[in-house]
């Protein structure tokens, strides 16, 4: 699904400097040809119609213009605004309610050099009453910042400022000033007195994620942000920045881009980025382990050490030790046949790499597996359809031992064309368990690190019904899509009404890796309200939905002792202590106690348990 945007034309009241749009001095559109433009929109492929170029809040009939795409079937709307014209915002409050999103410039909290950075004095006020309101109506508000040589130096304090006034904003999003005219030699960058050059900036960049990550405010790079990691000192320390696109396609790779593992998500060098590499060795990216890949790779020495690393589900959940099951007392083993994977989702903690595991490996674990004698065996990766014989072949060999239920975790991108779902279905495969993180194109990107590939997913889930696979949908729930996950539950209603089950998890790290897990894990506080709207939601359209009582879940007092909430596995009792686990003092004095599993440590250790709020 798509993000169609629409130029409702028109100027901008502001007058900030590193801005093109006000100065192209265009008449506002008439409703006629908006009309026209919003009858031509794909509703089959289109998710968010968003409101950007110049001030979208400077048409006159912005509510009326909203009014009729929403008629006209779109599901989403998204405002690009300074925010400044309150009233303009209650026209489109009034006609979209929840069914709108709002990304707000704001480019400095210092009054003064925000009226600078605007062109306009007293433009912080307004701005600031406008998020006030838009948040106080339930529309979920992203930032968004302009970084340019002036307000560099205020930028670390930021985030802690934006929470401060605005604990209900999860999102910042950065974007890098770059001049009109790039002149021969660089000589237009030199005087111009705004533009910020790459590695002057590197340092300031970093300790604003660190700021950001301690209060929990999630910072990613601009869609169209206009640098790549190679022009940065560190660039690990920057992952989130970097979005993941499309990439450079292998034949065009030269020099240092041929040996660099991002070049398959990197634009490549602009005009920009060409000046500044001059006299700059560019550095590939060549550590599997990289932040910027977002993923981990991990070698093994024996069979038996790599059977720990791939093969999962061989320990009873319900024991402190994690003691191995004996036959029979396993209801899930999971099977990975791959590393590679196609997406590079943040909040991943698969083991994956670059590489296709050996066959004597995927055959030790497929033994092992069926000597547990599991319900469920679920095949898994990396993306398994990477390694569609292998996927076939597996399948087969569990077929063959009469496993009971044999699944595929999968994000379902690689079937949305050819015969692979039907192929599978025929072979043995009974159900999927396809990722699905986002409702529109945006929140799936963000969350997957790809771009392109949301209608793909839809249409490889559609694939796996039509041939009757039972498909349950997994969401991670993050910082990334928390906010959104109301509208989620409702585009799944819409899209495939009650085919499909919903199971709902929280972003969680696995070892050591906290740090990238402080920025993109909600606290608890900051989760129960727009977990229980979506979870009402659900319950509205008859969406079945689990997960929430599990390991992966969240604490039982996160939903309150509403019974709708809650699944079968909030009535077994739990162990005392697990490693993963930890009880505070709230817990002593809460009835659920008993089965709950207790806060994740890291959440504990990092937050505390003032969160957590005893049931009666």
């Amino acid at each position: 699904m798509e993000r169609v945007r629409i130029d409702l034309g028109g100027g901008c009241r502001l007058r900030c400097p590193f801005c093109r749009d006000w100065r192209r001095g265009r008449p506002l559109r008439s409703m006629t040809e908006i009309e026209e433009e919003i009858s031509a929109i794909d509703l089959s492929r289109t998710s968010t119609l968003v409101f950007s170029a110049g001030e979208p809040t400077s048409h006159p009939r912005l509510g009326e213009i909203a009014a009729r795409a929403l008629a006209r079937g779109v599901a989403r709307l998204e405002l690009h605004t300074h925010a400044a014209d309150k009233p303009a915002l209650e026209k489109i409050v009034a006609v979209a309610g929840d069914r709108l999103s709002a990304v707000v410039a704001l480019h400095s909290v210092d009054p003064r050099l925000n009226s600078a950075l605007a062109g306009r004095d007293g433009v912080l006020a307004r701005t600031s009453a406008g998020i006030e309101y838009l948040l106080a109506s339930g529309v979920p508000v992203a930032l968004t910042t302009c970084l340019t040589r002036a307000n560099l130096r205020e930028l670390p304090a930021l985030p802690e400022a934006v929470k401060t006034r605005w604990p209900d904003i999860e999102r910042l999003i950065l974007s890098w000033y770059v001049p009109p005219i790039v002149r021969e030699g660089g000589q237009g960058l030199r005087n111009d007195p705004l533009y910020l050059p790459p590695r002057r900036g590197e340092k300031i960049l970093h300790e604003t994620l660190v700021g950001a990550r301690r209060v929990g405010l999630n910072v990613s790079g601009s869609l169209d942000w206009p640098l790549v990691p190679c022009l940065f000192e560190a660039p690990a320390d920057l992952a989130g920045l970097f979005p993941h696109g499309p990439g450079v396609a292998l034949e065009k790779r030269r020099g240092p881009c041929a040996l660099c593992l991002f070049a398959g998500m990197c634009t490549g060098l602009s005009a920009l980025q060409r000046h500044h590499a001059r006299g700059h060795p560019l550095r590939p990216v060549s550590d599997p382990a990289s932040p910027l890949l977002r993923r981990h790779t991990t070698r093994f020495e024996t069979v038996e050490s790599a059977l720990n690393k791939y093969l999962q589900g061989r320990e009873r959940a319900d024991t402190a030790d994690h003691s191995p099951a004996p036959r029979g007392e396993v209801s899930e083993v999971v099977v990975r046949l791959t590393e590679r994977c196609n997406q590079r989702c943040p909040f991943c903690c698969a083991p994956s790499g670059a590489r296709d595991l050996p066959e004597e490996l995927i055959e030790a674990q497929l033994a092992e597996a069926i000597s547990l004698a599991p319900r469920v065996i679920a095949l898994s990766g990396g993306e398994p359809t990477l390694v569609p014989e292998v996927l076939l072949s597996a399948v087969r060999r569990l077929h063959a031992a009469r496993v009971a239920c044999i699944s595929l975790q999968t994000n379902a991108v690689r079937l949305a064309e050819g015969p692979l779902s039907a192929e599978l279905k025929a072979t043995g495969l009974r159900e999927a368990f396809v990722s699905l993180h986002g409702h529109c194109d945006e929140i799936y990107d963000q969350s997957t690190g790809t771009r392109g590939q949301f209608e793909l997913a839809l249409r490889g889930i559609d694939a796996l019904l039509e041939v009757g696979c039972r498909v349950n949908v997994n969401h991670v729930l993050s910082i990334i899509n928390l906010a959104h996950f109301e509208h989620f539950v409702g585009f799944l209603a819409a899209r495939f009404g009650r085919r499909v089950i919903l199971t709902i998890s929280l972003a969680h790290p696995v070892g050591s890796d906290l740090d990238r897990f402080q920025a993109l894990t909600p606290r608890i506080a900051a989760l129960r309200a727009p977990l229980r709207r979506g979870l009402e939601r659900a319950l509205q359209v008859g969406i079945e939905f689990q997960g929430l009582d599990g390991p992966c879940g969240v604490p039982y007092c996160a939903l309150g002792d509403d019974p709708r909430f809650h699944s079968d596995e909030a009535l077994l009792t739990r162990p005392s202590e697990t490693p993963e686990f930890r009880h505070g003092p709230p817990c002593e004095r809460c009835a659920a106690r008993p089965r709950c599993l207790g806060l994740r440590d890291f959440q504990a250790r990092i937050h505390g348990f003032g969160d957590l709020e005893p049931v009666d």
